[in-house]
């Protein structure tokens, strides 16, 4: 799939999103987890050393690093849609990847004057990813999706477990 196809249909701007299947993904995913170790641990410190509050240093951790999405699911008779407002983040920028039963909408925006200051702390840059990841309430099919952002608003179709092409039209014709 093309990673950010501009589709015009009937005058509304759609951009495709990147379905990944990259190798990398883990070690990708084990790299957006150590960064939030290591700010969570500075947060921590910053805190005077005081146990008993990992899982708010953590939450805070994340909350500098990433943009939240608050995202909904929509469950139709064959399929899923996961719908969130990403803001200013373009399909370039992002790339989605599906499991049976979870989703990871990951997105990286760097301004261009952070190029000039690349000792700056990761936390103090005013970079902004999303991490981001769903738990899905049924199975899915990982390589029957699409992902797209109108208006803003990504919207990834999810095809439940079981339901391919075949199987909708039987159902149908029953």
């Amino acid at each position: 799939m093309k990673s950010s196809e501009v589709l015009l249909d009937q005058g509304i701007h759609k951009e495709t999103v990147h379905i990944g299947r990259r190798k990398d993904f883990g070690r990708r995913l084990c790299e957006l987890d150590e960064l939030t170790s290591h700010r969570a641990y500075e947060i921590f410190e910053r805190k005077g050393k005081t146990h008993g509050h990992d899982i708010e240093d953590w939450f805070e951790a994340q909350a500098e690093l990433f943009t939240p999405l608050g995202g909904q699911i929509v469950e139709e008779e064959f399929s899923l849609e996961w719908r969130a407002d990403i803001g200013s983040f373009r399909a370039k920028d992002l790339e989605v990847h599906v499991d049976p039963h979870r989703l990871v909408i990951l997105g990286r925006k760097v301004p261009e004057k952070l190029h000039a200051h690349p000792g700056t702390p990761v936390h103090e840059r005013q970079e902004k990813e999303i991490y981001q990841v769903v738990g899905l309430p049924m199975e899915v099919d990982p390589f029957m999706v699409t992902a797209n952002i109108q208006k803003g608003v990504l919207g990834v179709f999810l095809l439940k477990a079981g339901k391919s092409r075949g199987g909708i039209g039987q159902a149908a014709a029953a």
